[in-house]
C-alpha cells in the first residue's frame, strides 16, 4: 500500500526481539488507529538513527540509555518507554542498576510499567518522578487474556497437526550460551559501565555460575524427557539470543528430540501438553494462558533465581519430580491445589497489571492523547535504509569493529577472541530480528480486527526490510 499524504500524529515503536515483541505493537498499534494515530514499527536501529525527519513520540524499550533519549529529543519527539524486561529480574538493585538510567527517566514524558512491584522498586530508587509513572500492563499480556489469546488458535492448532503430542522446553541462557560466546554478555555489562565495581563482578560471576549449573541440568535432563516420553516430541525453543547450535548437539541420538525457533512463541506453548523452564518469563505466559508448567530448579538460588516465573509455576526438584509433573500434565490428571492456584494469582495480580478490565494497549493510548504531538505528513525520504546515521560508538558499529580486531587477533595468533568472528552481527541481528513479513503484518490486523471487532480502514506500508508503517487508511 501507498504512505499516508494526510498529516497523522505518530507513534514510534522499536523493536529489539521481534517474535516477544511485534505481535504486541501491530495490537497497539491498532489501537492507535482507532484513534486517530499512525504508527511506525521498525527494528529498533532504524528508530533510533534512520528515522530523524519523524517526529511524534517514541515509546522506548527500556529506560537505560540517557544519550539515546536526547537524540530522540533532537529529533523533536516526545519520550515515553516501557521496559520489555521489567517484569522478570532478580532483584531491585541489580534491576535499577542495569535497566534505568535516572538522567533518560527524567526527560521522558510517561513510563508504563507492568505492575505495582515495578513501580515501587523504581521509586525506591529514583524520588520524584512518580508523576511520569503510570500502571497500564504491558500489549504483550493483552494478547494472553481470553478474548484475545483466540487470536493464536489457528496456528496452535497447525502446530498440534504438525508435530503431534509435543512437550516444550524454553530455555532462556543467553548469559551463559549466547550467540557470540559464553563471556559476551559479561563483556557487554562491562564495556556498558554497568558492572564496575568488585562487588558487581562477584555478582555477576556467581549469577553466572549458577546459571552454568542450571543450564547444564537442563542438557543433562533431554535424554530422560526422551526416554519417559517416547510419545512425545520433546521441543526445545531457546532464547533469540542464545547459541542454537548448542541445543542442536544436545538432541543429537535422541530420537524425539528436537530445537525448533520459528515464530511467536504463544502459539507453541498453547499447543504443548507441557512447558518446561527455569526463570523465564515464558513461565508467566504459559500461566495466563492456563497451560501446565513446571519450573525445572535442580539448582536453587534465593539470590539468582527469578521469583515471578518460578512462583506462577509447578517447582520441581530433581529429575524424578519433572518427570512426574509433566506426566500428570500431559495426561491431564494431576489433581488441583485450590491453595496454591490462589497463592499464584495473588503474586500475578501483584506484578501484573490489566489481567481483567480495560486493555493495556487502551490504558497506554489514554495517556498519550494527554501529551502535546505536532501531526506530521511522511515522505519517503523520512526512512533512510542506511547506517549512515548511527554513531561510530554505538553498539551495532562497535560490535562490528570488535569483529573485525578478533579477526586481526586470530590471524595474529591471539586466542582471546570472545567469541568466533565467522558469526557476524547481521546474522546475529535476523536471529533476534527477522525481516518484516507484509503480509503477514496484514494478515494480523485482519485477525484481530475479526476477534475484537474494532477499528477498522487500516492502511499498510512496507518501508523496509525492517520497517512498516501503520495508519487509519484514506481510501
Amino acid at each position: 500500500m501507498y504512505l499516508p499524504k494526510k498529516e497523522y500524529k505518530w507513534i514510534l515503536l522499536p523493536i529489539d526481539n521481534m517474535v516477544r515483541e511485534l505481535t504486541a505493537k501491530i495490537w497497539l498499534a491498532a489501537v492507535a488507529v482507532e484513534h486517530g494515530w499512525g504508527v511506525i514499527i521498525a527494528q529498533k536501529g532504524h528508530i533510533r538513527h534512520n528515522s530523524s525527519k519523524i517526529g511524534g513520540v517514541v515509546i522506548e524499550i527500556n529506560m537505560e540509555n540517557g544519550e539515546r533519549v536526547n537524540r530522540h529529543l533532537s529529533f523533536g519527539r516526545r519520550v515515553c518507554a516501557w521496559d520489555e524486561e521489567g517484569l522478570i529480574y532478580s532483584n531491585s538493585d541489580e534491576y535499577c542498576r542495569h535497566r534505568i538510567d535516572e538522567t533518560a527517566i527524567r526527560k521522558m514524558d510517561s513510563v508504563f510499567l507492568w505492575g505495582e512491584n515495578q513501580r515501587k522498586d523504581i521509586v525506591d530508587h529514583i524520588k520524584g518522578i512518580e508523576n511520569i509513572l503510570f500502571l497500564t500492563g504491558n500489549p504483550r499480556f493483552d494478547l494472553l487474556r481470553p478474548g484475545l489469546r483466540e487470536f493464536y488458535s489457528p496456528v496452535a492448532a497447525s502446530l498440534k497437526n504438525n508435530h503431534g503430542r509435543y512437550i516444550l522446553v524454553n530455555t532462556t541462557f543467553g548469559d551463559v550460551n549466547h550467540y557470540f560466546g559464553k563471556d559476551y554478555t559479561f563483556k557487554i555489562l562491562r564495556e556498558s559501565g554497568k558492572v564496575n565495581t568488585e562487588e558487581q563482578e562477584l555478582y555477576q560471576i556467581g549469577k553466572e555460575k549458577h546459571k552454568e549449573m542450571v543450564f547444564r541440568a537442563f542438557i543433562e535432563m533431554l535424554p530422560a524427557l526422551s526416554a519417559h516420553f517416547p510419545e512425545h516430541k520433546i521441543i526445545i525453543r531457546p532464547h533469540p539470543s542464545e547459541n542454537f547450535d548448542t541445543w542442536r548437539s544436545a538432541s543429537q541420538g535422541l530420537p524425539n528430540v528436537t530445537m525448533i525457533h520459528e515464530g511467536d512463541p504463544i502459539p507453541w506453548m498453547l499447543g504443548a501438553e507441557a512447558v518446561i523452564h527455569n526463570s523465564c518469563t515464558t513461565g508467566v505466559q504459559s500461566y495466563l494462558l492456563g497451560r501446565p508448567v513446571v519450573a525445572y530448579m535442580p539448582v536453587q538460588s534465593a539470590e539468582y533465581d527469578m521469583y515471578v516465573p518460578n512462583a506462577l509455576s509447578y517447582q520441581a526438584q530433581d529429575i524424578d519430580q519433572l518427570i512426574s509433573l509433566v506426566r500428570e500434565s500431559a495426561a491431564n490428571s494431576g489433581p488441583v491445589d485450590h491453595g496454591l492456584e490462589q497463592e499464584k494469582l495473588l503474586v500475578a495480580q501483584k506484578y501484573i497489571t490489566a489481567l481483567e478490565g480495560p486493555w493495556a494497549a487502551d490504558r497506554i493510548m489514554d495517556e498519550l492523547e494527554k501529551l502535546d504531538v505536532n501531526p506530521q505528513a511522511l515522505d519517503p525520504a523520512s526512512f533512510s535504509t542506511t547506517d549512515q546515521n548511527i554513531p561510530p560508538s554505538s553498539g551495532k558499529r562497535k560490535i562490528l569493529t570488535d569483529l573485525l580486531m578478533q579477526l586481526k587477533n586470530c590471524l595474529v595468533g591471539d586466542t582471546r577472541a570472545p567469541h568466533p568472528p565467522e558469526k557476524n552481527w547481521e546474522a546475529y541481528k535476523r536471529q533476534r530480528f527477522p525481516i518484516f513479513s507484509f503480509n503477514n503484518v496484514q494478515s494480523d490486523l485482519k485477525r484481530l480486527q475479526e476477534i475484537t471487532g474494532r477499528y477498522s480502514n487500516v492502511g499498510v506500508y512496507h518501508a523496509g526490510d525492517d520497517l512498516v508503517c501503520i495508519y487509519p487508511s484514506e481510501n
